[in-house]
């Protein structure tokens, strides 16, 4: 039997042919993948799973770490993974819900329990719907650490909001690159999602993006929780900053 990664091929919005994408999407398949390579299983037993196609997946049976967030109700695409198909023999680790589940995507998930969650607020509301859960934290957490015998130069800022900007001492700012963890892409998909050849330049742009933190940061300042948690995992110094939450 294969073993299924989520793999995030996004819907195209209004225009059809350009949209923001977030680059903590992918980063939480490479997570997938490096617990995989822990494991010992070899690269052709794993396969993609696309991560919006879980309810009507029909292709062969695959063991599949199920991870990420279930909770957006306002997007223009249906983002729900539950049920899951019977095809899918899910290991749930990292999940994060927030919004009410029906009794259906209950049952899909009681047939999985226990359930590994990222946070205390998806252990909880398991919990008072009948549902073994217990808290693992978020598997990017889990990436190997760097080599901590180099010297790293780099401030990176990533997304940080101009409220807390104004918090930063100069020296630090002056010296810093500002990033984003969100691009824009532009598609020549004929249906409403990438083609597969945009989703693998989409993941080859997150994976750059996570080398350069990993091969050039000595501080990095970001409000995005896949930027500071697999650096953190990685050795690299984080401060993780919010205006809401």
């Amino acid at each position: 039997m294969k073993y299924g990664y989520m793999n995030y091929r996004k819907h195209l919005l209004v225009s059809k042919n350009d949209r923001p994408m977030n680059l903590g999407d992918p980063i939480q398949s490479f997570a997938v993948l490096e617990l995989y390579k822990k494991l010992g299983i070899s690269e052709e037993d794993i396969v993609p799973l696309d991560r919006y196609d879980l309810v009507d997946y029909d292709g062969e049976e695959v063991v599949a770490i199920i991870n990420g967030a279930e909770n957006y109700e306002n997007f223009a695409y249906c983002t729900r993974f539950l049920p899951l198909s019977k095809r899918i023999h899910p290991v749930f680790c990292s999940v994060h819900l927030h919004r009410e589940l029906s009794e259906a995507e209950l049952e899909s998930l009681r047939n999985s329990q226990p359930i590994g969650c990222r946070d205390e607020y998806t252990v909880n509301y398991l919990k008072s719907k009948g549902i073994d859960a217990f808290l693992t934290g978020c598997l990017t957490m889990l990436f190997p650490g760097r080599d901590n015998t180099k010297d790293y130069d780099k401030v990176f800022i990533v997304d940080c909001p101009e409220k807390i900007l104004a918090c930063i001492p100069d020296e630090i700012k002056e010296n810093a690159e500002y990033l984003s963890q969100v691009i824009r892409m532009k598609s020549n998909s004929v249906d409403y999602r990438l083609t597969i050849e945009e989703t693998k330049e989409y993941n080859r742009i997150a994976k750059a993006q996570l080398y350069r933190y990993r091969d050039e940061a000595k501080l990095i300042i970001t409000s995005r929780l896949h930027v500071a948690s697999p650096c953190a995992a990685m050795g690299i110094p984080v401060v993780l900053v919010r205006d809401t939450f």
